[in-house]
């Protein structure tokens, strides 16, 4: 399993904005890239969001996911709102799962 870990900075009041947008897109990724989901965390640094999303592999992580799920309209425009708030964002780590002791 590949863990991907992302750092965004939020444009000042723009954190709801954001928050929403990201729920809705990443749940569009998840839907149309084939990722087993993530979780977004505040920090407390003001501004500052880590999020880390899990795939399956690296192979799925690159792909452009299935031609015949594109994303829908709203899910595009909620990826346009969210990188609206975003002043920054960068992808920390690529990482492999060693041990995996999370429990649901």
């Amino acid at each position: 399993m590949l863990v991907a870990l992302y750092e965004f900075k939020i444009k000042e009041n723009m954190n709801a904005q954001f928050e929403k947008n990201w729920a809705l897109f990443t749940d569009a990724i998840y839907r149309c890239k084939g990722s087993k989901g993530s979780r977004l965390h505040t920090t407390k640094t003001k501004n500052t969001y880590v999020a880390y999303a899990q795939w399956p592999d690296e192979d799925t992580y690159f792909s452009d996911g299935p031609d015949d799920e594109p994303y829908t309209e709203a899910e595009l425009i909620a990826r346009e709102k969210m990188r609206e708030a975003v002043q920054e964002s960068k992808v920390l780590h690529m990482m492999n799962v060693l041990d995996d002791r999370l429990k649901s």
